[in-house]
């Protein structure tokens, strides 16, 4: 499944370092340099050259320059010499002679730009917190290839260049199982979660909720059951994971995989009581369960739950309990979401049980609601396989001189973490997020995004009703 991992929640401190996919001293440059690159990308992509209209292949010796090159290539150009068929759709396509063998080369790659305005509170409890946000710094810049084998195998590789080098997911899918579909094997993400499922390419807003950022527990190594039943009106997913170190090769965060943090139960089942007009008209429920069995013996068996407020234009997370040791954890989350044409609603609730007797077995929680509106008549397009949101695609692509103008959406959100508890004093945080998303094309969007975050109830450093303006924008070119 093609998902990010991004998560908060770790074993060791040193782990975080990974989980968080962060630096924060990103490579920047000045926001006059984002806009060029935004209007020369929308020069390039408005060219004939990104045209849907397949056109007939050209003949031997033909000269009619790159624009009806890549028309043929959308529609697709056969090797004669080996038999090979390349073609673009939404990225590029390698086929094999007899069709049984198919890759995938594609990428997201998104640049963030904004600004943080932080009251006396908050500035002092995180000194230069509005210094740390000048010009622009890549989000992801993740190239992967994909393919398949048969009908009967899958694979993925995904890896993040910006800021670290950070494997994402490499696996192998075996298809066609009986009773269990599918079974996926390798370094990917755990079943939880309807927001952290769906990719952040196809996310609403341009970070997830403050509770989606802290629970789920993201990427491990594990083997995972996938199916679909009654019609594919349900998915179900269940796996084993071994929680291991980083993947990534930077500072401190090497690479710990020959080392086991720990084990983990992971189940998710999302059911459609209402699906209709292909998606336009949907009721989605779902439910996760998520259960951690943590290695006491070693002397890092601590964990740690934080959350950035809304945006990774800074690494200071406005809730964090800090590393603390624990046994166990336990997570429960029941999702929702309802489509009605340009309208939809979504929201989660999570509740987590952490074993720690010497921090008196504290529990924390957290739950988002939000809704979007489509201005142009798109909807959210659902992927019944498994159970998540997929890409939206603009009803009129970007052409101005056509009079078309791509697709908009309004969207809103609220969203709130708890992580005090007994022992352990980690904040409160709540968030109101307004967005407004443009849609070029399928693989580019233009997002804006303000967040208001207030934060109480810390005690290291202490915070009480601090207070975050947050101003940010992303160029999103996804394939």
């Amino acid at each position: 499944m093609n998902r990010p991992s991004v998560f908060c929640h770790s074993f060791s401190p040193i782990q975080n370092q990974k989980v968080e996919n962060s630096d924060p001293k990103m490579r920047t440059v000045s926001l006059p340099h984002l806009l060029v690159a935004f209007l020369v990308s929308l020069l390039f992509l408005g060219t004939s050259a990104f045209s849907l209209r397949a056109q007939p292949p050209l003949e031997p010796g033909s000269e009619e320059g790159i624009g009806q090159w890549w028309k043929n290539l959308e529609k697709g150009i056969l090797d004669p010499i080996t038999g090979t068929r390349y073609s673009w759709q939404e990225g590029l396509w390698i086929e094999g002679p007899k069709g049984n063998f198919k890759l995938k080369i594609g990428g997201k790659f998104m640049a963030d730009a904004g600004k943080i305005d932080a009251d006396g509170t908050l500035e002092k409890a995180f000194p230069g917190i509005e210094n740390e946000t000048e010009g622009f710094g890549f989000r992801y810049l993740m190239p992967y290839v994909s393919g398949s084998y048969s009908d009967h195998l899958d694979f993925k590789f995904e890896m993040d260049f910006a800021n670290i080098r950070d494997i994402k997911e490499v696996w192998v899918d075996f298809r066609k199982i009986p009773y269990l579909g599918h079974l996926k094997v390798g370094h990917f993400g755990q079943p939880m979660s309807l927001e952290d499922q769906t990719s952040s390419r196809d996310i609403t807003f341009m970070e997830k909720a403050l509770p989606v950022l802290a629970f789920p527990p993201g990427n491990d190594i594990g083997v995972m059951a996938i199916n679909t039943a009654l019609g594919e009106r349900m998915t179900w997913a269940a796996g084993v994971f071994r929680i291991t170190g980083s993947f990534s090769d930077i500072g401190e965060a090497r690479n710990r995989l020959t080392e086991q943090l720990g084990t983990s139960l992971a189940g998710r089942v999302t059911y459609l009581p209402i699906y209709g007009k292909e998606g336009r008209d949907l009721l989605h429920l779902g439910f996760s369960y998520n259960r951690q069995f943590i290695n006491v013996r070693r002397s890092d068996s601590e964990i740690r739950f934080s959350a950035r407020p809304e945006t990774y234009l800074t690494d200071r997370r406005a809730a964090d309990t800090g590393v603390f040791f624990a046994e166990g954890v336990e997570m429960l989350n029941p999702e929702l979401a309802w489509v009605a044409g340009p309208l939809s609603f979504q929201s989660e609730y999570f509740r987590t049980f952490i074993h720690s007797g010497e921090t008196g077995n504290p529990v924390f929680w957290g739950w988002y609601v939000q809704g979007s509106y489509f201005l142009t008549g798109e909807h959210r397009p659902y992927d019944r396989q498994y159970g998540v949101f997929d890409r939206v695609r603009p009803k009129k692509n970007f052409a101005p001189g056509k009079g078309y103008w791509g697709g908009w959406e309004m969207a809103v959100r609220y969203s709130v973490l708890d992580l005090s508890d007994r022992g352990i004093q980690g904040g409160k945080g709540s968030d109101f997020t307004a967005g407004l998303n443009w849609y070029l094309y399928p693989t580019m969007r233009v997002m804006l995004n303000y967040v208001y975050s207030v934060t109480q109830d810390r005690a290291n450093p202490p915070i009480d009703r601090g207070r975050l303006n947050i101003f940010q924008m992303r160029v999103q070119l996804a394939f």
